[in-house]
């Protein structure tokens, strides 16, 4: 047609006109900052999407070409990152008894072993208990002769059967005291050795050891000599430095990429040319609300102590790889409104502005989808002054990403929310111990999934023990008691001993069992298991050798079902009832508290249908309805807050994320609330 061919016409004035305006316009810039010769004003010819070039012109603007290939490329996330030490590699040292620093063995710089001793304490506490070891052998030794003596005289008729009962319950009360005071001086670090030795010789052990439970460097140590300390004093403080914690903070939209086991590399300003790699070995689970990142934990080998906690660096997550993808540099793309070009060159001189798609980008190479081929030649330098020339409607930029365009209305949405992720308070839960003493093992790992019931730590208490004792103690009285009723039943009871005696006899041994009852149910509460009660309760210090197993240890377990979300203390911490240990999540559903406009807040129900979609995951869109509605309008801002519930089973909705919430009208057919917050999987590095 023939306004076809004026069309083409008037382009190509147009065209000559723009090349003349242009590169004369930009000769004096080429030459000063590129040193090109002027710009032709002659030699450009626009055809659609084609541009040509006569020879003269390419050289004048400096225009080279790149080649597309195939190569493999990676999506890596690199953030700033610190170092941390880990928990286990830690250990916070106490006395076992109060009293006074004797000597010093350890300076702080120091190396230490496992075992080593670090320090000497004196303690009236240990002398007491020392002495009444001696006193309860002493006692056992003068009660077993005169029950040998008595043994004698009833074997001759000289004394009545009632008298012999009395020596025996006497010996058997004796030897509970002193298996008794011996329990009590191992729980205070004493050995089988050290007491046996104190009771051959009858004389007492000066002092208790402090002993390391770790080895490698001490860093604090709170101990001068003649210092009065007390059982709850944290007076060394070792660490191990041959494993450290890298701590990556990834910004919310990159959370989606992120698994455990991606590799990783790490570098830092303090280790210049060094290069360290590891895996991701856990991600934390709450947000950081302020800087809006998500922590990233890499687990390194530390074996020369470079590393440092505190030292800040760069990490670098490969978080997906394609092998042989179609690639070429980043620097040939020109993106604008309408997409993202590359200038093809058919032939030297001629040029096609094709529309592509990409992919991943690496450095300085992008993945291309769609619209290029291996083998082709994209123009690199020049791309972005040819395509202004070639008449587009928009300005082209070069890198950088494309404009998003406008966010389009839907019919039947009511009002459209931001807001961030919160968990009910029915699905946190906090796990104490129930009684003072030091942490002897941690038996969880951040984000691990536990059961409600499962040992999370062990507290190791000396009031533990004293409660056992107190138990083995009192059932052994009980037994005594028991026995000398039973006894005197076989001698023919009321002729033997007076009946205000029998009755008196038989209040004890029921007070006795009463209490008995009491200290078990004491020890239930504190988390001892039925069938390590049940194994006290057969311990009977009444007999020689009776086997004394003490419990050294409480579990601190979990309250409730979830994923541990905090994990607040290291080895040998003190820690006393009632204190958070562990924080647990539930994070099966979760809510999204968002903020409606007052002009919509009439229009808001419980009940009402909501899309729900997530900064850290802008694939996964998930449907849930409203559960809670605030009965008060935030005065400042005028909005009205409202919870939207979703299903979360892939547990990938953490609390603090950023979301936004779009409340739908009335559902007219299915129930939006059966879908659930789940994100189809991408390809990851391992």
């Amino acid at each position: 047609m023939a306004w076809r061919s004026n069309l083409a016409a008037v382009r190509r004035f147009a065209g000559s006109v723009i090349v003349a305006g242009v590169l004369l316009a930009s000769a004096a810039v080429a030459q000063a900052h590129e040193n090109h010769a002027p710009l032709p004003t002659k030699g450009v010819t626009i055809a659609g999407d084609t541009i040509m070039l006569s020879d003269k012109a390419r050289k004048a603007i400096g225009l080279t070409t790149a080649k597309v290939e195939l190569d493999d490329i990676h999506r890596t996330v690199t953030v700033n990152s610190r170092v941390e030490l880990p928990w286990h590699a830690q250990a916070m040292i106490t006395s076992l008894v109060p009293g006074k620093i004797d000597q010093v063995l350890v300076r702080p710089g120091e190396t230490v072993a496992h075992g080593q001793e670090l320090a000497r304490v004196v303690s009236t506490e240990l002398a007491s208990l020392q002495l009444a070891l001696l006193q309860a052998r002493a006692e056992v030794g003068l009660a077993r002769k005169l029950l040998d003596q008595r043994t004698t005289l009833d074997q001759q008729g000289v004394i009545a059967g009632k008298t012999l009962l009395e020596a025996q319950a006497t010996l058997a009360e004796k030897s509970a005291a002193l298996e008794i005071a011996r329990q009590k001086l191992l729980a205070l670090g004493l050995d089988d050795a050290t007491i046996r030795q104190v009771e051959q010789d009858g004389q007492t052990f000066p002092h208790v050891s402090i002993i390391s439970p770790l080895g490698g460097i001490i860093t604090h140590a709170d101990v001068r000599i003649g210092q009065a300390i007390n059982a709850t004093d944290h007076l060394y403080h070792v660490v191990d430095p041959s494993t450290v914690w890298i701590v990556g903070d990834v910004l919310e939209s990159d959370v989606q990429f992120l698994e455990k086991g991606q590799p990783v590399e790490a570098s830092f300003a303090a280790l210049p040319g060094k290069k360290l790699q590891g895996r991701i070995d856990h991600l934390r689970q709450k947000m950081n609300r302020q800087t809006r990142t998500l922590g990233v934990v890499i687990a390194v080998e530390n074996p020369g102590g470079h590393l440092r906690p505190g030292m800040f660096g760069r990490v670098r997550i490969s978080v997906q790889v394609k092998k042989e993808a179609i690639v070429c540099p980043t620097d040939t793309v020109v993106r604008s409104r309408t997409g993202a070009y590359l200038l093809v060159q058919r032939i030297p001189g001629k040029y096609e502005n094709r529309l592509v798609k990409l992919g991943l980008t690496e450095g300085e190479n992008v993945e291309v989808l769609d619209g290029a081929f291996p083998g082709d030649q994209v123009v690199l330098v020049g791309n972005a002054l040819l395509a202004a020339l070639l008449g587009n409607e928009h300005k082209a930029r070069v890198g950088g990403d494309p404009v998003e365009e406008p966010e389009q209305t839907h019919q039947g949405v009511i009002s459209v929310a931001l807001g961030t992720i919160e968990l009910p308070t029915d699905q946190q839960s906090l796990a104490t111990p129930q009684i003072e003493g030091r942490v002897h093992r941690i038996l969880v790992t951040p984000g691990q999934q536990v059961a409600a019931g499962d040992v999370l730590a062990e507290v190791d208490s000396l009031q533990l023990r004293n409660i056992q004792l107190d138990l083995l103690q009192t059932l052994a009285q009980a037994r005594l008691a028991e026995n000398w009723l039973e006894q005197v039943k076989a001698l023919g009871g009321q002729g033997v001993v007076p009946k205000r005696e029998m009755w008196e006899r038989q209040s004890k041994a029921e007070t006795l069992r009463l209490q008995a009852e009491t200290v078990k149910r004491q020890l239930a509460f504190l988390g001892l298991a039925p069938e390590t009660i049940e194994r006290l309760e057969r311990v009977d210090l009444t007999q020689p050798d009776s086997a004394t197993n003490l419990v050294k240890t409480v579990p601190v377990r979990a309250a409730a079902s979830g994923r541990i979300v905090s994990l607040n203390l290291v080895p040998g911490q003190v820690v006393h009832p009632g204190e958070a240990l562990f924080e647990i999540h539930d994070l099966s559903r979760v809510w999204v508290k968002g903020y409606v406009y007052e002009r919509d807040a009439a229009r808001v129900g419980i009940g009402q249908p909501a899309r729900v979609q997530f900064a850290a995951f802008p694939d996964l869109e998930a449907s849930g309805n409203v559960v809670r509605i605030s009965p008060l309008m935030d005065e400042n801002e005028r909005v009205l807050p409202v919870w939207v519930e979703v299903a979360n089973p892939d547990h990938l909705l953490k609390d603090g994320m950023m979301a936004r919430v779009t409340l739908l009208a009335k559902p007219t057919g299915d129930d939006v609330s059966a879908g659930v917050a789940r994100l189809a999987p991408i390809e990851t590095v391992k």
